[in-house]
């Protein structure tokens, strides 16, 4: 590369479930094969699937956000009302990252949507599938705010990468990161930790993948786990769990793991005729790498979750159904989209943008 020595990257995910960690698992080994010195920073769960995947990575506790989804609050609401504690994390994960620079110097910073990581000593990266923030239809009048806030932090970045595709009409996210397009922003292509493998035959016919913050994820699991009770169909269950949690539990239709890890979860999507999840959108790019019909069910109040879940209905990639009136029954798994029509056929630019920042340090 020309280098005399490695380039140094931190890559700092958010800890609101394991989303953010997640869709940094493919970056980290592409930055790995572009032979960067790789660290990793963050907090909670999300730090720890990544000292699971990369054991041998220097890592670095940030302050946790430590957010909660209210099961009777609007999640807007809610999120308000936790605003001030936002803020404070903010603050501090900006100061103890200053005492990470201080000593370890590095090149480059990649935050997965951490507002306080950056520093003005080294390249800043923001990677973020939202550039345009939806609010529901009664607050839509004052979506002007989080956006302009938005637009700010946004700025503090050298690069703002996109984790899909820059067509208009071809892509995942829609508005959340086709508006208002900036000189400063990259589509790096849709990306994922999970790979496709064919499957001869099927040995279920749903396989859930429980995800996100409480309490809203043991909500639904419980609809889930009353609802399979009463099915003749055959359901294999990813709790999304911590992974000290090992009790399994298995009765004469349901398979039960609190937690699976990337491994596991491959092997049964293959396994399985139809995925049951969340409309997170790292969740949604891991379907697509998986090549699998869906049932999307967004988060209550999670506008984000809700407009993803309704527009890639829309597009006839997968059914969509409300948390509140959740009934499998009502849905011909036979009747949605083919595996063979999987829309994730666009190769990734990511090693293009990882070779980009690579020449930046040339020496």
């Amino acid at each position: 590369m020309g280098t005399s020595r490695k380039i140094k990257i931190l890559v700092a995910p958010l800890d609101w479930g394991l989303g953010h960690a997640s869709r940094c698992i493919p970056v980290i080994h592409s930055l790995l094969e572009y032979d960067f010195d790789v660290s990793i920073a963050g907090s909670g769960s999300a730090l720890s699937l990544l000292t699971q995947e990369f054991p041998d990575l220097k890592c670095f506790e940030l302050p946790s956000y430590n957010i909660r989804y209210s099961e009777r609050m609007n999640t807007i609401l809610s999120l308000l009302a936790q605003s001030p504690r936002v803020f404070r994390t903010v603050f501090k994960e900006k100061s103890v990252l200053k005492q990470i620079m201080d000593k370890q110097r590095f090149d480059v910073i990649l935050s997965d949507n951490r507002f306080g990581v950056y520093n003005k000593h080294a390249y800043n990266i923001f990677m973020t599938h939202q550039t345009s923030i939806p609010l529901p239809p009664a607050f839509d009048v004052f979506s002007f705010i989080p956006n302009f806030v938005n637009r700010q932090v946004l700025k503090r970045y050298h690069e703002v990468w996109i984790p899909d595709y820059e067509d208009e009409n071809d892509n995942l996210s829609g508005k959340l990161s086709h508006q208002n397009v900036k000189k400063n922003y990259r589509f790096i292509g849709a990306i994922s930790r999970f790979h496709k493998v064919k499957q001869q035959e099927y040995l279920y016919d749903y396989f859930v993948i429980l995800s996100g913050p409480e309490p809203q994820r043991s909500i639904l699991e419980k609809k889930i786990l009353q609802e399979a009770r009463t099915m003749n169909k055959s359901f294999v269950i990813a709790g999304g769990k911590s992974s000290t949690v090992q009790s399994t539990y298995e009765s004469s239709n349901i398979r039960y793991f609190p937690y699976m890890n990337s491994t596991q979860i491959v092997k049964y999507a293959a396994l399985s005729r139809c995925v049951v999840s969340r409309a997170g959108y790292s969740t949604i790019m891991d379907l697509e790498a998986l090549g699998k019909c869906a049932i999307l069910i967004p988060t209550p109040g999670q506008t984000e979750q809700e407009y993803l879940a309704k527009y890639l209905a829309n597009k006839k990639h997968y059914c969509f159904m409300e948390q509140d009136i959740l009934s499998l029954k009502k849905v011909e798994i036979e009747k949605l989209r083919n595996e063979e029509d999987a829309f994730l056929t666009k190769k990734s630019v990511l090693d293009s943008a990882i070779n980009d920042i690579s020449n930046k340090f040339v020496r």
